[in-house]
């Protein structure tokens, strides 16, 4: 009976996971669509470039500590799993947060505008930074629910983390029928954020 539970469990967990993959899919040519309408070429290209740097940053910054994480944590009693977890955490936040002001504040933010030529998007940089941030925590705490074996949880969160915000910006061009590159970025953030929260309260 505890095998035909397990198998059943994994089978519901790949049904689901297969569904998000295929909402996932479905939506990125919807938020495409959208975007090319509403948004300049210029724009656009300015957004595809600066997704492009924090999809690429957010991973770096993670310091193989996912790795860690699904290795490490499984197996160990509850309390434990959680002190080890928050102090992989901290230390990567730490990390992340004095990489991302550095990156800011010292020659790399001027630098990098320069050569892509976006001097004039210093505020979405900015707003990139922060989204760079919360998606890497974001990552952690899927492999540590993924770790957990709450693979439903961890796959609907980081469909939120990832896509979620695509909603909210749908939303908000159905009701005033416009926006501009810098609500974009601001509506991921928001998006990106919201679902870290609640990994957060969820793991207490």
């Amino acid at each position: 009976m505890n095998t035909e539970k397990k198998y059943s469990k994994i089978s519901g967990q790949v049904i689901f996971s297969n569904i998000v993959l295929v909402l996932t899919i479905l939506i990125s040519p919807v938020l495409i669509a959208l975007l090319t309408r509403v948004l300049s070429i210029a724009d656009f290209g300015v957004y595809s470039l600066l997704t492009s740097f924090v999809a690429l940053m957010s991973l770096l910054l993670i310091l193989g500590l996912s790795k860690y994480i699904i290795a490490r944590l499984p197996g160990k009693q509850r309390t434990e799993q959680a002190t080890k977890f928050y102090a992989i955490v901290i230390f990567n936040a730490v990390i992340v947060a004095v990489l991302l002001l550095v990156a800011y504040f010292s020659p790399f933010k001027p630098w990098f505008l320069g050569i892509t030529n976006l001097q004039a998007y210093s505020a979405e940089f900015g707003i990139c930074l922060f989204v760079i941030f919360a998606m890497a925590m974001g990552k952690l705490f899927f492999e540590y629910y993924s770790a957990k074996e709450r693979l439903n949880f961890a796959n609907t969160m980081d469909f939120l983390v990832n896509k979620g915000w695509m909603f909210i910006l749908v939303a908000i061009f159905l009701i005033f029928r416009s926006f501009t590159l810098s609500q974009v970025f601001i509506v991921w953030l928001v998006g990106v954020v919201l679902p870290v929260l609640i990994y957060s309260l969820c793991s207490l």
